[in-house]
């Protein structure tokens, strides 16, 4: 896990990408010297095609908004980003539980319950922006790279086996 910190005395103020194994301190006010890019891998995929292309979406979302960060503009981009967030999750979830629960998968319950509340997570930002109360950037992508990490790379890999045993590859 790369951890970048600006803060004094070592406390840091923002935590990244697991791109290195390193600790990488940078001077006060150049954070975004840290921000590095998602790069997919097979550690994400969950094998399946249909679902590995469209998690492959979500690391362009999150690298869009990255990118936008990096030059200074994430706080100008982060609305679009939020919203494009809200259709991507919307077709993805439904189309993912579908394959879950054509396959009758054990522990679809759970795994909807986690969408539904990504998905409200996700839309109380869409809220605030919409109220002229703007997410912050840094927020934005905490959120994705939590849901990058936790989820895809943990919980949806769990379904691979079963989705791939019933012939869903």
């Amino acid at each position: 896990m790369r951890r970048c910190w600006s803060g004094a005395e070592g406390q840091p103020r923002l935590i990244l990408f697991p791109d290195a194994a390193d600790n990488q301190q940078v001077p006060t006010g150049t954070w975004r010297a840290c921000i590095t890019l998602f790069t997919w891998n097979d550690s994400y995929s969950v094998q399946v095609q249909l679902c590995d292309a469209q998690h492959k979406k979500l690391f362009e979302i999150i690298n869009q908004l990255a990118d936008a960060m990096r030059t200074g503009k994430g706080d100008e981009v982060v609305s679009g980003t939020i919203g494009e967030l809200l259709l991507y999750t919307g077709t993805h979830f439904q189309q993912e539980e579908a394959l879950l629960r054509k396959t009758n998968y054990p522990r679809l319950a759970g795994h909807e319950e986690m969408h539904r509340r990504f998905v409200a997570e996700v839309a109380a930002l869409d809220r605030q922006a919409r109220a002229g109360r703007t997410a912050n950037s840094v927020q934005v992508l905490g959120l994705l790279r939590d849901w990058l990490l936790n989820h895809i790379q943990k919980v949806d890999r769990q379904y691979s086996a079963h989705l791939n045993a019933a012939g869903i590859h």
